[in-house]
């Protein structure tokens, strides 16, 4: 066993853990906070809608950031960005088609604060996208300091809009808004890959080879949520 490579995946596996696991477990802490001043009925209606959307977003786009992600470790450092570049065209697509299914599926289940429920559907979709390309860049302290960043914005927006502000649900939506543009901002001025991409020309045949490849993933993602 080679010590510095496990000293690397146990590095990895813990910032894993603090960007990912630990995130999450802050938020189910604070769920009891939550119900306190929240109505169950309204939680529940909460909960619904994030289904539906989390259906949606997975299949159309089609979990494009693991395929980059997965792209990104077979090219060199001078080629990542064209990967990034390709896979981002797609992202660009998904989102179109992504805001006009959950439009329709709001309309027609009824869902309230539709306009809050599909901004934040798009939020998370480019917060995810900027985490795993954290991931294949190796920025993985980056990556780990944005999930942190997230919740915590998240969660202190949530106490704020709910407990002072005395907001309905939506104010859940809103939150979890402010907390994905939070991360993505933050990834974009540690990264700095906006330029990097801006230089790098469109490559058609990595685009359809990455779509390829990408497409399966949607059907594992829709299983899992239905």
């Amino acid at each position: 066993v080679n010590p510095k490579k496990s000293a690397t995946f146990i590095k990895n596996a813990v910032l894993f853990l603090a960007g990912s696991v630990f995130s999450k477990l802050l938020s189910f802490i604070l769920l009891p906070l939550y119900t306190t001043y929240i109505p169950t009925a309204d939680f529940g209606a909460y909960d619904v809608a994030t289904l539906y959307v989390s259906l949606i977003s997975g299949v159309v786009y089609f979990e494009i950031w693991s395929a980059m992600l997965r792209y990104m470790y077979d090219f060199e450092d001078d080629k990542k960005m064209s990967v990034v570049k390709s896979s981002l065209k797609i992202f660009g697509i998904s989102t179109a088609v992504f805001v006009g299914a959950s439009w329709v599926v709001c309309m027609i289940a009824d869902i309230a604060y539709s306009a809050y429920v599909i901004m934040w559907g798009i939020a998370t979709a480019l917060s995810t996208y900027l985490s795993f390309l954290a991931r294949g860049l190796g920025k993985n302290i980056d990556f780990a300091l944005s999930g942190i960043i997230n919740t915590a914005t998240c969660l202190g927006m949530n106490i704020l809009l709910v407990v002072v502000f005395r907001m309905n649900f939506s104010a859940l939506y809103i939150g979890s808004i402010v907390g994905a543009l939070a991360q993505t901002g933050y990834l974009l001025l540690r990264l700095k890959v906006v330029p990097q991409i801006m230089k790098v020309k469109s490559d058609s045949n990595l685009t359809k080879e990455i779509f390829r490849y990408a497409f399966p993933l949607c059907f594992n993602t829709a299983a899992y949520w239905v």
